[in-house]
């Protein structure tokens, strides 16, 4: 009750009304990759009727906002510089796309698995990092509407 009393607060002082039926806490459910030695574990949460579900959209919808804002910026930099800031991806045919296009070769190529490269980023800097670009995205509509 306690974690849920959390979730009501935060709501509440921000404005985000919670449906009855949604008065839950997200639900947690592990499943084992025998593939790996030792065993590790996927997590996979479960927020589909929970107190934090509205939030989660509104914040995909920031972070979706982030992502097109940022996009477009490096494309224009790519444009104008010829160098590439932006390296994300969607799904893999980009990353085979990018390897035919450039004729890159296994040794030039690194990846990183989530919990290897997220994990080690000091959370601190990810804050400070991630306020930084949400005050970029939203400084022009803020702008707008002054």
């Amino acid at each position: 009750m306690e974690i849920f009393d959390s979730h009501d607060s935060f709501n509440n002082k921000h404005g985000i009304k919670v449906e009855e039926d949604f008065k839950n806490l997200p639900s947690i459910h592990w499943l084992p990759k025998v593939h790996k030695k030792p065993y590790k574990f996927r997590y996979i949460v479960n927020s589909r009727s929970c107190s934090t579900k509205e939030l989660s959209i509104r914040m995909t919808l920031v972070l979706q906002a982030i992502k097109t804002h940022v996009t477009k910026y490096c494309h224009k930099v790519h444009e104008n510089s010829g160098v590439n800031l932006f390296w994300s991806i969607d799904n893999s045919l980009e990353v085979i796309n990018a390897i035919k296009s450039k004729r890159y070769t296994v040794s030039e190529i690194n990846t990183f698995g989530f919990s290897t490269l997220y994990t080690s980023l000091p959370l601190h800097l990810v804050k400070t990092k991630l306020i930084g670009l949400v005050e970029k995205t939203f400084a022009r509509e803020k702008r707008l509407l002054l």
